[in-house]
This record gives structure tokens, sequence and C-alpha cells, in this order.
């Protein structure tokens, strides 16, 4: 499960990072508490026949609403897609097979249960790198003929380091699997299999932060600030 995601980095260092241009026109602020329908920095490319492809980057919608629905109400539960299953899934087994995409962040939030309520953790990279979570994306038109492109994140078991935290975490891409990631000309879902493992032990750090997050209106930098565990309680002898 990946609910919430945090974006610091400007699409221009996205682009660098990713050898992309950067069709971005607007100014995107820093967002620490991303929460589902929020536009979201992707990495896409596009072109078919002739047309030369082109890797861009783009905001998206988070949350795919697929080119058949009536509406894009529904887009707002469809932010993940399991591994396991999105090949295969009517909502998103076009999409994996055609409009592959990066959806880029700094870092995600996870809930662990715990006797006293949920926690909520940071997770980021190890490494400070801009994280490239495996994603898909789709493009639906409304009766006016209007473009929404929207996207999920794909899903799947969490390395054991963060795997205490929850069973599931967004599934990263790994540098020197991008351009086969990406390539709008791949369909077979079978040649992803050794792309879609769960990240390596290490790729990942994280830390307890203050349960503001829990609230989406929050949106701060301090709420990626680390707490310090409760002191134990005094013992009697």
């Amino acid at each position: 499960m990946c609910g919430r995601m945090v974006n610091t980095h400007t699409p221009a260092q996205i682009a660098e990072a990713f050898n992309a241009v950067n069709t971005i026109d607007e100014v995107v602020v820093p967002d620490f508490n991303v929460g589902p329908t929020r536009d979201v920095p992707a990495v896409l490319e596009r072109g078919k026949g002739d047309e030369e492809v082109r890797r861009e980057v783009r905001m998206l919608r988070w949350g795919l609403v697929p080119f058949w629905a009536k509406d894009p109400s529904g887009g707002s539960k469809m932010i993940n897609a399991r591994v396991e299953t999105a090949p295969t899934k009517p909502a998103f087994r076009d999409a994996f097979a055609r409009r592959r995409c990066i959806v880029a962040a700094s870092g995600f939030y996870e809930w662990e249960r715990t006797d006293n309520g949920k926690q909520p953790w940071f997770i980021h990279p190890s490494d400070g790198s801009i994280l490239s979570f495996a994603g898909l994306y789709e493009r639906w038109k409304d009766a006016e003929g209007k473009l929404l492109m929207s996207c999920a994140v794909i899903t799947t078991s969490a390395p054991d380091d963060v795997g205490h935290i929850h069973d599931r975490a967004p599934m990263v891409v790994p540098s020197e699997a991008l351009d086969d990631w990406l390539d709008p000309a791949a369909h077979d879902p079978a040649q992803f299999k050794s792309i879609l493992i769960p990240a390596v032990p290490g790729t990942f750090e994280a830390y307890k932060v203050d349960v503001a997050v829990g609230n989406v209106c929050n949106n701060y930098p301090e709420l990626i600030e680390p707490i310090p565990d409760p002191a134990p309680p005094d013992r009697l002898f």
C-alpha cells in the first residue's frame, strides 16, 4: 500500500535525473503530504509508428481513471496496482501493456499498527536519490473532449528492512531497467518479470514522524522530521 507521498524535487531536477524533457510550465511547489487525486510528477515515453519517441516529465493525477470509465470519480480508489494482478485486472491491464511510467517521489509515508494506534513512518531512499516508482498511466476524456491524464503506483511485498511497518511497498524500477520499463513498443507483460521484483534491502531508510501527517490538509516541511521514541516508563523496584 502507498497512500501518501512526498515530492520535494523540482520538475527540472526530475528531468535531469531521468534524461527527460520537462513539459511542466507551471510552478510546482514542494508537497510534503501528497494524497490521492493530487498531481504527481511522472516520467513517460510517447511516440508511435514513425514518430520519434520522447521521454517527458508530466504532472499526472494520482488515481488511475481507465479510458472506458464513465466518470473520473472512481480514480481515487485506484492509486495502487498490485504487481500480482495488474497485468490482468481490467482497470490496469491495458495500461500495463501500453502505458507504463515512472512516478517520481522523494519518499512516502506508511502506517504501522501498534497497541497505541497507527504510527506513521517516513520512508525515503537511503542514498538521497529520487525514487522511481513503477507506475501506469491512462488518458481519459470527458463528454466535451477534455483530457485527464492519471496514474497508479505498482506495489509489491515490502523488503525486510521496512516490512515490519507494512507488508506492501511501492515497486522501485532500478536505473538499468528504466529504458525497458518505459519503452512504449514493449507490450508483453512476461518481459517485465525480471524488473518487477521487490526492492533490495537497504534501498529505503525509515523513521517515525508526527501523527499530524494523517490529516492530508497538513502540508509543511516538519512533517518529514523524525520524532524521538517515547522514554520508557520508570520502573518500580
